[in-house]
């Protein structure tokens, strides 16, 4: 090897590891020594028999086990954020208040009874702070409140059900629970069957007068039961009893089939009132 700029020998300086020109001197390249050093480090085909596999095992279980254990302490604190934010949310307000006015149309209730019931709601909120229950539970409760104060032709049961088709769980007993905390409710039995009277007879295929005639045929009979007899009665069965047999004795064509469509209620249970309360 020759130095390319004067032509000179160029040999290794062994003690810096340099090609040096030995006319000009030149250092022309560098050479470097990596120490390698052989480890104990065991190879990746020894032998895997020496391996303790029930340890190991027993590690990744508990680790997988931590791991579940984790999300499910991470599901139930997000489970306690969601129901608080649904209980408590101020958000909520206008889509409780428009759930009111969806189902008050769905079950055919007027706008101004739908308004009391949106009043009830907020006053309950205002005075209820201590109350363990949604929102939406608590306008269930005001609107419960509304039909009983002005006797509408509603029950509890088609009201839940239409909340339950809305997408929220309320139940009876949370309407239980909360209706104490608005005000006592002042109605009786004969007013609740004479208001899924007055309904019933609306929807029947009657004319104006056979509809008079058939609701004081009502009235007479509703004055000969006993209020122990009524007790504990459903009143929307034993008004479509009475319209029956106030029908039978007027000569007007309504069978059993049809008043218990109209109210939506079991033909069973209808044929069992009309024997056992206002007669065949």
């Amino acid at each position: 090897m020759k130095c390319p700029y004067c032509n000179g020998i160029v040999i290794l300086d062994s003690e810096r590891g340099e090609y040096v020109c030995t006319g000009c001197g030149v250092v022309l390249e560098r050479e470097y020594e990596i120490p390698i050093k052989m480890s104990d480090q065991a190879s990746p085909f020894e032998d895997f028999s020496k391996l303790d596999y029930k340890s190991l095992e027993m590690k990744i279980r508990k680790d997988a086990k931590h791991e579940a254990l984790t999300r499910l302490l991470m599901f139930k604190k997000l489970k306690i954020i969601n129901e608080k934010l649904r209980a408590r949310s101020f958000s909520n307000y206008t889509r409780i208040l428009n759930c009111i006015r969806d189902v008050c149309e769905k079950l055919g209730i007027e706008r101004r009874y739908a308004r009391y019931a949106e009043k009830v709601f907020l006053e309950l909120v205002r005075r209820g702070k201590s109350l363990e229950m949604t929102y939406y539970k608590i306008a269930a409760a005001a609107l419960i409140y509304t039909i009983l104060v002005h006797n509408l032709p509603i029950s509890s049961k088609d009201l839940i059900k239409h909340f339950k088709a809305e997408g929220h769980r309320v139940t009876f007993g949370d309407l239980v629970k909360i209706i104490p905390e608005i005000g006592r409710i002042s109605y009786s039995t004969r007013d609740r069957i004479l208001s899924y009277t007055k309904y019933a007879l609306s929807k029947l295929n009657f004319t104006s007068d056979e509809r008079l005639r058939v609701y004081k045929k009502v009235i007479l009979t509703l004055r000969q039961i006993s209020k122990s007899t009524l007790q504990g009665k459903n009143p929307k069965v034993l008004a479509a009893a009475l319209i029956y047999r106030a029908s039978r004795e007027l000569g007007l064509k309504l069978s059993l089939t049809t008043i218990s469509q109209t109210l939506g209620i079991s033909i069973v249970t209808l044929r069992e009132y009309v024997k056992k309360y206002v007669g065949n």
